[in-house]
C-alpha cells in the first residue's frame, strides 16, 4: 500500500491519510487492483519484455486504457520498463530524479515493481510518496517533482497523457530536491 512521507518525517501509510494528504496537492492517488490473469502476471514477472510481450500486457489492459481515455481525456499511453539492466538506466534516473514539471498530468498505473515521488507543497517543502503495484497516482500538470524508482530498480507501469509529448519534462533549474 502507498505511504506517504511529508517534510517533517511523519509518515502515513493508512489508504484514507495517504489519499486525503495528496488530495490536498490535487494529486490523485486510486487502488486498481490487477485482476486475475496468470499470462499478464507471467509477463510482468519477466525483467525483459520484446516488443510482443509489450503489446500484449497493453491489450491485457486495454478495457482500463479505455476507461481512462474516457474518464480523463488521455489519448496516449504507453508501458514503461525499467529494471537493473536497462540501458542508460542511471541516467534516465538521474534525469527523472531531478525537480520538474510536464505540460500535462502525469500519470502512471504501477504494474510491478514501486516507485516514489518527490511532490513539492506550495510552501516548499517536500513529501515522498511511494506508489506499489494496483496504485495508479495523477499528479497535475505544472506540479514540481521528482520520480525514481526504488532499491530494486524495477517497475513497470503504465503511463498516460493528453498528449504525446506531455510526457518530456520541464527541469527546474537551480532547485534541488
Amino acid at each position: 500500500m502507498a505511504q506517504v512521507r511529508l517534510a517533517d518525517g511523519t509518515v502515513y501509510s493508512a489508504w484514507e491519510e495517504v489519499v486525503q494528504c495528496l488530495a490536498a496537492l490535487d494529486v490523485a492517488l486510486v487502488a486498481l487492483p490487477l485482476h486475475e490473469d496468470h499470462h499478464l502476471a507471467e509477463l510482468l514477472a519477466r525483467d525483459v519484455l520484446d516488443s510482443g510481450a509489450k503489446q500484449a500486457v497493453v491489450a491485457a489492459l486495454s478495457s482500463h486504457c479505455h476507461t481512462l481515455k474516457q474518464s480523463t481525456g488521455y489519448q496516449w499511453h504507453d508501458l514503461l520498463v525499467l529494471h537493473p539492466g536497462t540501458p542508460l538506466l542511471h541516467g534516465l534516473l538521474k534525469e527523472y530524479g531531478q525537480l520538474h514539471t510536464h505540460r500535462d498530468d502525469e500519470a502512471l498505473y504501477v504494474l510491478s515493481g514501486e516507485c516514489l515521488f518527490g511532490i513539492l507543497t506550495p510552501e516548499g517543502d517536500q513529501i515522498e510518496v511511494n506508489v506499489q503495484v494496483g496504485e495508479y497516482l495523477r499528479i497535475p500538470a505544472g506540479s514540481e517533482h521528482w520520480f525514481s524508482v526504488t532499491a530494486s530498480l524495477a517497475l513497470k507501469a503504465m503511463r498516460y497523457f493528453k498528449t504525446a509529448d506531455g510526457w518530456v519534462a520541464e527541469h527546474s533549474y537551480g532547485r534541488t530536491r
